[in-house]
């Protein structure tokens, strides 16, 4: 994995605990993320409605909005951008509920700065690629055709 694997990705960061926050910031920096940190749901909230995120890194339960309730609020305001929820208290209940209202991911603290930044990444790759698709639609690069002709 390269150093800078979410270089020009812009991150919003969302935990109340700064013991886990401010080292998350700091690991998505230092892989290429333009971060904004918010320290519970409903600054995150504020946030989303001001500036536009590629991902959204949130904690699950925090006091005001929960990362629940941030997802869905994400997945109606910016659909693009990609949620990896994380949480100390997993559950496989919590880990499906997650996934089935559109995360990318369930990740159980403590992680792996290693992993996580892995896991970001691929999930930066897909925002990457449907903004490529979107684009190239645009440009008049529809659907393919239902048949090919060829020659030889």
């Amino acid at each position: 994995m390269t150093p800078h694997s979410l270089a020009g990705c812009r991150v919003l960061a969302v935990d109340d605990e700064p013991a886990i926050l401010a080292p998350l910031r700091d690991s998505l920096s230092d892989a290429g993320a333009v971060v904004t940190t918010a320290a519970n749901g409903d600054h995150a909230a504020a946030l989303l409605s001001e500036r536009v995120f590629d991902l959204v890194v949130s904690d699950v339960r925090m006091p005001g909005l929960n990362g629940l309730e941030l997802l869905a609020r994400v997945k109606r305001e910016q659909p693009r951008a990609e949620v990896v929820l994380i949480t100390a208290f997993a559950n496989v209940e919590l880990a499906v509920a997650a996934i089935k209202a559109g995360a990318y991911n369930f990740v159980v603290k403590p992680f792996a700065d290693e992993a996580l930044i892995h896991d970001l990444a691929n999930a930066w790759s897909l925002v990457q690629l449907r903004r490529e698709v979107t684009e190239l639609r645009a440009a008049g690069g529809g659907p393919a055709l239902p048949f090919l002709v060829g020659g030889s």
